[in-house]
């Protein structure tokens, strides 16, 4: 799924995203309060390659590439799969979901249904993270529902029975 979507941004995600540099990239933020961006929201599930490493150095590294799936879903008469460049496109993340996700057991999951990671009961999530895949939707309704479920299971464990 592919969806469009018109809006303003904050300026640093807009300077972030835009081509050119220098004096260039100035003269069009100068033009900010008179941008119109348009994003293209792809869904983009969770492959083996697409992750965060970290360097010998201790610094984090992200591995992505678009998958088939996702650049199919943003290819139309103008926009190729060709124009899809590791290294040139410019790539934003917004609403990051799933890597801690739900279950019933540590085999097929990282926490119970309340948040609990498995093993550590003193540890909880309490964000998109506990999705096990994208919803394909803005979650933050979804999110706030799922923190609120975890705040209430903190509450009654630790009430005195």
């Amino acid at each position: 799924m592919a969806a469009l979507e018109a809006r303003m941004y904050y300026p640093f995600v807009t300077a972030k995203n835009m081509t050119g540099f220098g004096a260039d990239h100035g003269a069009m933020l100068r033009a900010f309060s008179r941008l119109q961006m348009i994003l293209v929201l792809a869904c983009d599930h969770a492959t083996a390659d697409n992750r965060t490493a970290i360097d010998r150095d201790g610094q984090p590294i992200v591995h992505y590439r678009f998958t088939e799936r996702a650049t199919a879903a943003m290819v139309d008469r103008l926009i190729g799969p060709e124009h899809f460049l590791a290294g040139v496109t410019s790539i934003s993340a917004a609403h990051l979901m799933g890597g801690a996700g739900m279950g019933s057991a540590a085999t097929n999951s990282v926490t119970d249904s309340w948040g609990r990671v498995h093993g550590r009961p003193w540890l909880r999530v309490a964000d998109a993270s506990l999705f096990p895949d994208s919803l394909e939707i803005n979650p933050y309704l979804t999110i706030m529902a799922l923190a609120d479920r975890v705040a209430d299971g903190i509450l009654a464990d630790s009430s005195p029975a």
